[in-house]
């Protein structure tokens, strides 16, 4: 294996005027190498991308900007898409190739390029020298599709374009195929349309679920998202200022929904739709407006003569307060009137249990179909039911607050994880779910936020509970997610409840708290989503099992309305979910802050990890995160450390190596309380190999005592190849984990030239030096 320095031949460079000018008198000389550094941008796969309806957006392709992807195909039937749009004629060649020691074998996966407009196939790619490759030239917006012909395993695809013009000669291509601009006979041979090809089925099956006849879009600055939308066949609906615009295209005569499985002409028309006004100048990005439901599962209801102790009168029956030691906690503290909750979810009723902590809130759902009250957006969040057909409302909106906040010690229902505070309903989920824009505006309206009502609450909430979601991300909710973060405001949601690791959003999010579920004897109930972006468990039940032998459900038991017969009538039902599990911990963060009110979002997270009891295997995993709530323990921290306790920052927290370099940093940071005591790092490669390795490198800071994390890599002896690996942290503030990728190939090797310099003033374009 040869290695070697790319070589700068030649250039010119320009000295800026400063005042009084001035040059050297005499010749001037450049010592040592210059090196000429190429960027490449590094991004890991984001599950479910696997149909032309969730294809991971990567965005703007742009000339002489490579750039790599890492993904992992989970089985022999996955298939990755990945989204791109052209805005200028390029010439494009994509190679993949497995990682070692990844499962995947050589030239054992297929790659396709698909025309996301006319929704068709468009190019195929080969196998050679052990790499899986595709070129074609295009303009527009397009999908890349790879899927596996043996079994699963990772890889890594590497794009690279350059741009084409009518001018330039043909760029040389491994391959002769070649993708056109639309309207252009493709030059391999005729396209094949949508479902033509068996091959690619999976791509084409609609995998998400999405509101038809609409989209999503962001103007670029400057930019009015009206008059855009107009130039693309649409109109504005509404929009968030200075962010996402809800759009509906004029062919369409009216909007629904579209789920996974199904192909419909009204969803292959938005994506269409959706796909042409992103290749705009004048557009940032489009996507789909993602429908997210409720995380709960079916509720068994408790008739209204039900027996129990004293006070709260089924509190004998709320198993999970124990479970989460809260009856201790309560010693410390049962919560503060200052603070507010905000219940992102189906809305309020009025509830005898409820009524004395509930408070103005606002209606967010826009569709008057979905609101189930007649005019969409309004400052009435009352929960008009989701039901549909002969199935029964849920009103779990009322089911969650109850958890956070019912009436306590007032003897009678059940009792919440505080005893005091204010509960604000943020109405975003109606009949049939809710949207990302819905839900995008609800939380920004929560965080005090501008945002389409036009409207703010008095104050913001201190902690917004998120008992809903789904998979697939989308950059309007990430965005209004950072905002409500900044704006102070502790944000917890569901993990969901489909037993899979793919993730769920906005649980998913950096800076929102994630939780699962566990039963009545602290063991992962068989619903909970899991996966390394788990952050905690709580209780959550599960009504098929009696584990405490009372003759009832092991469910969450809460407040809740009966819609059977008119009119509405306040009872109690026990319900299972991470939807029941999330409040729990979104209760718990308010008594956190009824302790301290100066703590931050990240240092009550910091106290809710740090405090955890630890399930499963030792530290943090896929099915616990890093443990169950345990309010006993968080109180006293918040109550006796102030600050709150450390935690461990690492910025990035992925570093790509590409073919040469030899070494890179992670900076070090505290970012909870205290002083992080770093205790040690360790290595782990995909392929075995002693490549990888790291060293903490100090001194630190008042806060930390490291600086930074030194990554090192070693290519001597290996194969060519893609490698992976991660580097793993730990200390006293908890654990994090750095992934690594890096290749090794044979690198050209440039003869030895002079370099001539010439510097040029540049107010003045005369010779300073050469």
């Amino acid at each position: 294996m040869k290695r070697t320095r790319l070589h700068l031949l030649s250039f010119l460079a320009v000295l800026c005027a400063c005042g009084g000018g001035g040059g050297s008198s005499g010749p001037s000389s450049l010592s040592g190498d210059v090196v000429l550094l190429v960027e490449v941008v590094s991004l890991p796969e984001n599950e479910p991308n696997g149909s032309f309806d969730a294809a991971q957006p990567i965005g703007a392709l742009h000339a002489q900007r490579p750039l790599a992807i890492d993904g992992r195909f989970a089985s022999a039937t996955d298939v990755d898409a990945y989204a791109f749009v052209a805005r200028e004629p390029l010439h494009v060649e994509i190679d993949v190739r497995p990682i070692r020691g990844g499962g995947l074998r050589d030239g054992e996966l297929a790659i396709a390029a698909f025309d996301a407009v006319d929704q068709t196939l468009r190019a195929e790619g080969d196998a050679l020298d052990g790499r899986t490759r595709i070129a074609f030239d295009v303009q527009g917006s397009f999908d890349v599709a790879l899927r596996p012909l043996g079994a699963g395993g990772a890889y890594r695809m590497s794009v690279r374009a350059e741009p084409l013009d009518a001018t330039s000669a043909p760029l040389a291509s491994p391959l002769a195929s070649a993708l056109v601009g639309r309207g252009v006979e493709p030059s391999f041979g005729s396209e094949l349309e949508m479902g033509g090809t068996s091959a690619w089925d999976a791509y084409w099956t609609p995998s998400l679920e999405s509101r038809t006849g609409e989209y999503l879009l962001l103007a670029r600055p400057g930019r009015d998202p009206a008059v855009v939308a107009a130039a693309h066949g649409a109109t504005l609906v509404s929009r968030i200022p200075n962010g996402a615009a809800l759009v509906r295209p004029h062919a369409f005569a009216a909007q629904g929904s579209a789920g996974p499985g199904v192909v419909s002409s009204e969803l292959r028309a938005t994506v269409a739709s959706s796909r042409r006004t992103a290749e705009s100048p004048d557009v940032e990005w489009t996507e789909l407006n993602r429908v997210r439901r409720v995380s709960a599962l079916s509720p068994r209801a408790l008739a209204s003569t039900l027996g129990g102790p004293p006070n709260d009168t089924y509190y004998g029956l709320q198993w999970h307060y124990d479970l989460m030691r809260l009856p201790q906690a309560w010693q410390t503290s049962t919560g503060d009137d200052a603070l507010l909750f905000a219940v992102i979810d189906t809305g309020e009723t009025a509830h005898p249990d409820l009524d004395a902590r509930q408070i103005a809130g606002y209606d967010f759902i826009l569709d008057p179909a979905s609101a189930k009250d007649g005019n969409g957006l309004d400052a009435d969040p009352t929960d008009e039911g989701d039901g549909t057909g002969l199935a029964p409302s849920s009103f779990h909106g009322t089911h969650v607050a109850g958890t956070i906040g019912a009436e306590t010690n007032n003897a009678q229902g059940v009792a919440g994880v505080t005893w005091s505070g204010r509960l604000m309903h943020v109405r975003a989920l109606g009949a049939g779910g809710g949207t990302d824009f819905d839900l995008a505006n609800a939380l920004l309206y929560s965080a005090r936020v501008a945002n389409n009502s036009g409207t703010l609450p008095a104050e913001r909430a201190d902690v917004v509970n998120m008992s809903l979601g789904g998979p697939g991300t989308s950059a309007t909710l990430s965005s209004a997610v950072a905002q409500a973060y900044n704006a102070g405001c502790v944000l917890v949601a569901a993990s969901g409840n489909e037993n899979t690791q793919t993730k769920s959003y906005p649980a998913a999010y950096s800076g929102v708290i994630s939780i699962g579920a566990v039963d009545a004897n602290g063991v992962r109930a068989p619903y909970s989503n899991y996966g390394t972006w788990l952050d905690l468990v709580a209780p959550g039940g599960d009504l098929t099992a009696d584990l405490d032998g009372d003759t009832y459900p092991d469910g969450v038991l809460s407040t809740l309305m009966d819609d059977s017969s008119p009119p509405l009538a306040p009872i109690y039902a026990f319900y299972q979910g991470t939807s029941m599990a999330c409040p729990h911990a979104a209760g718990l963060a308010g008594l956190v802050l009824a302790v301290d009110p100066l703590l931050t979002p990240a240092q009550v997270e910091s106290i809710l990890v740090s405090t955890a009891t630890d399930l499963g295997t030792a530290g943090k995993d896929n099915f616990y995160g890093n443990g169950l709530v345990n309010a006993e323990l968080a109180l006293q921290i918040a109550s006796g450390a102030g600050g709150g306790a450390p935690v461990l920052g690492l910025t990035p927290t992925t570093l790509a190596f590409g073919a040469t370099t030899t070494s890179l940093s992670s900076a070090v940071s505290n970012i909870g309380g205290g002083v992080l005591d770093v205790t040690g790092v360790s290595t782990s490669t995909v392929d075995g190999a002693p490549w990888l390795s790291a060293s903490i490198v100090g001194p630190g800071s008042a806060s930390a005592d490291a600086s930074s994390i030194l990554v090192t890599v070693n290519r001597t002896g290996l194969a060519d190849g893609a490698y992976s690996g991660t580097v793993t942290v730990t200390s006293n503030g908890g654990g994090a984990v750095i992934s690594v990728s890096m290749e090794v190939e044979d690198v050209p090797v440039f003869p030895a030239v002079d370099v001539y310099v010439l510097l040029v003033d540049a107010a003045t374009y005369e010779t300073v030096a050469e």
